[in-house]
């Protein structure tokens, strides 16, 4: 039989708090497979800017806790939109969840008739750090040296810094690919079997943020940027619901604006440093390789 202990929770619930008497117990209910939301359904929730709870985006769920109706009540608001693919959206005072199955066929095909799973999940998340300006170099040399391998050199910073520079460039000459469509090159994971996150929530919650509150013409500058890089085969579009092997990593991404430059007054940044809190960033998880904008420039 499994033990719990009875606790008292106190959660935010909008401008006031909300007191539960709640049972705790280490394996609460493991993970939980959710209805995968469309690009349908994701093109809706942005024209809509609705306010989105960031776990929705999640395609599995581990939840910290489990409400009743008696609690969940409370911080149910009323409002149940539908979205495309008939998933619906509740409205909290958390923000918009999600409940209910998706009635696309692909998706029926996609889990072979597995067992579906109808819930609706109020997980408390630990907070993300996505500030890049806060990260200093001591901090990214100071994780650098805790994840290294065994095996790398060990010296002063420098002389470490020039060998693994020396060995990152060596990685790229042994694996970089010339194909019909142009090169191919790997990134150099410090790490072999490195485990990263997949931070589509991040990745998705900042895109909100970035339609919530970018101007008209800066998202109109941001869609002809990408539209070019897709036109030069910069970036190709991918099928968000089909099943890739491997490891699969979203990156945000955000405008710089540059008003007084005469040619480029708007450019995309990609947020490699982007993470959740206690998990490691892209950036953290590869070797920056040596400094060669110099040679480029002579």
């Amino acid at each position: 039989p499994k033990e719990y202990v009875e606790t008292e929770l106190r959660i935010k619930n909008g401008t006031e708090e909300l007191t539960i008497g709640a049972y705790a117990t280490k394996d609460l209910a493991g993970k939980i497979e959710k209805a995968v939301l469309t690009s349908e359904d994701l093109q809706f929730m942005l024209k809509q800017q609705l306010q989105i709870n960031s776990d929705v985006f999640e395609k599995r769920s581990d939840p910290q806790m489990i409400l009743g109706c008696d609690y969940f009540c409370q911080i149910w608001q009323g409002a149940l939109i539908p979205l495309p693919s008939e998933i619906c959206l509740v409205k909290t005072t958390m923000g918009y969840t999600t409940i209910g199955t998706s009635q696309n066929k692909k998706k029926f095909e996609e889990v072979k008739k597995r067992e579906t799973i109808n819930f609706t999940a109020v997980t408390v998340e630990n907070e993300t750090d996505e500030s890049t300006n806060e990260r200093k170099e001591e901090d990214n040399q100071k994780k650098d040296m805790a994840m290294k391998s065994s095996d790398e050199f060990s010296g002063s910073l420098t002389e470490e810094k020039n060998e693994i520079d020396r060995r990152t460039m060596e990685f790229f000459k042994k694996t970089i690919e010339k194909r019909e469509d142009g090169y191919y090159v790997r990134l150099p994971f410090k790490q072999i079997n490195s485990n990263i996150p997949t931070n589509w929530s991040i990745a998705m919650k900042r895109l909100l943020s970035v339609v919530k509150y970018q101007s008209i013409e800066v998202l109109g500058m941001i869609d002809t940027i990408f539209k070019d890089q897709l036109e030069l085969q910069v970036i190709e579009k991918v099928d968000m619901s089909e099943e890739v092997g491997g490891l699969v990593h979203y990156n945000p991404h955000q405008p710089v604006l540059t008003p007084h430059k005469t040619t480029t007054k708007c450019r995309v940044v990609i947020d490699g440093s982007s993470h959740f809190k206690n998990e490691p960033s892209l950036n953290d998880m590869i070797h920056q390789g040596p400094v060669i904008l110099p040679d480029l420039t002579q």
